[in-house]
């Protein structure tokens, strides 16, 4: 759960977060948003949000010697690499990406891009269709492109490439490309990012890394790589996720399905007490069909209530497929695997609600 103040940023986020999952879905590299819940009285809006177990990517390097081994960092960046393919697919620009923004499930092998707060939708010309310019100074200044730090405007994915590109550096070096002697020095910082002036090593990296980074941290944007050359690395394809090959099935994306999954209708039954739920009352909620808009706001909350937590349990059993059939295959960084564990149960919303208008 994420508590904010209501601005503009919140707004943004929350306004991208929805437009993008309307258009797609979920990516097992992009966290996904299940609600929203308003509390007038406190004037905050909160986000109900995919829960990362493994933390920051930040404090597992951290913990971990302080960078990553050249098969551990390609396998993280690979994920990046696909999250991000997704969210320029479907008109979404992070803008902020750094170590902190990148979180880990709970078996510290899969990354989930999270904190949308300075993120955009690309928009479009109305007579040519070509993609707009932005022209928003944010983000973190050791992360920054150049073109965004000038205050020009800029294309929004090459953004976001150049900062993927210091996140590459970071993890397989353990240092971040762009530093001054003095952390306060913003003007220093500026002039070695508009230069393109950072720190490379002469040995400690594999070709294909040294030739991603520099190509990826390339001060002019038409110059730096685009996604498919980046995917193109022969560095990069290396035991490649299985879900990187094919688009995620429709029943996997569909934000009201038309039908529902047997195992997690009985998860809820088993949730709510079978006394006081149907599986007709999870079948009309879960498929829409019944509509939020009678005048029984209880039942009209509790049908909202059910929909979410059928979108947390069923993408826990998505999950828990899915890294069953890849667990043969990934690489998985010395973390211990949840073992025999018992089914998650979810805080339901419906009583956070009722807590928050309170």
């Amino acid at each position: 759960m994420r508590t904010w103040g209501r601005g503009r940023m919140l707004k943004r986020a929350i306004y991208t977060i929805l437009r993008g999952e309307a258009k797609c879905g979920t990516h097992p590299n992009v966290t996904t948003m299940f609600d929203v819940i308003n509390a007038p009285e406190y004037e905050t809006t909160t986000l109900a949000l995919e829960y990362a177990a493994g933390g920051e990517l930040l404090h597992y390097i951290l913990n971990n010697g302080g960078k990553l081994s050249n098969e551990a960092g390609c396998k993280f960046f690979q994920q990046l690499i696909n999250g991000l393919e997704f969210m320029h697919s479907k008109g979404v620009v992070h803008r902020d990406l750094k170590l902190e923004n990148l979180l880990l499930d709970s078996t510290q092998t899969t990354i989930k891009i999270a904190d949308f707060g300075f993120s955009n939708m690309i928009q479009t010309d109305a007579k040519t269709g070509k993609p707009l310019e932005m022209v928003t100074c944010c983000g973190s200044p050791h992360h920054a492109a150049p073109e965004v730090i000038c205050c020009e405007t800029y294309m929004g994915p090459p953004v976001d490439i150049w900062s993927a590109g210091v996140v590459l550096h970071s993890m397989l070096l353990g240092t971040l490309p762009f530093q001054t002697q003095d952390d306060s020095d913003i003007p220093e910082l500026y002039r070695l990012i508009l230069s393109g002036t950072y720190y490379m090593p002469s040995n400690g990296l594999v070709w294909g890394a040294r030739q991603l980074i520099n190509g990826m941290i390339c001060v002019v944007p038409t110059k730096r790589m685009t996604i498919s050359q980046i995917k193109a690395i022969e560095w990069f394809q290396v035991e490649l996720p299985k879900y990187s090959r094919y688009k995620l099935k429709d029943t996997e994306c569909a934000k009201y399905p038309t039908t529902v999954n047997d195992t997690v209708v009985d998860n809820l039954l088993q949730l709510y007490g079978s006394d006081k739920l149907t599986r007709d009352d999870v079948q009309r909620a879960v498929t829409k069909k019944q509509q939020n808009n009678t005048n029984d706001t209880e039942a009209d909350e509790r049908a909202e209530d059910l929909r979410v937590t059928y979108r947390l349990e069923f993408d826990r059993e998505i999950r828990q497929k899915r890294d069953h059939r890849s667990s043969n295959n990934f690489f998985a960084f010395g973390s211990k695997k949840n073992k025999g564990s018992k089914k998650k149960r979810f805080v339901s919303l419906f009583q956070l609600q009722r807590f928050f208008s309170q």
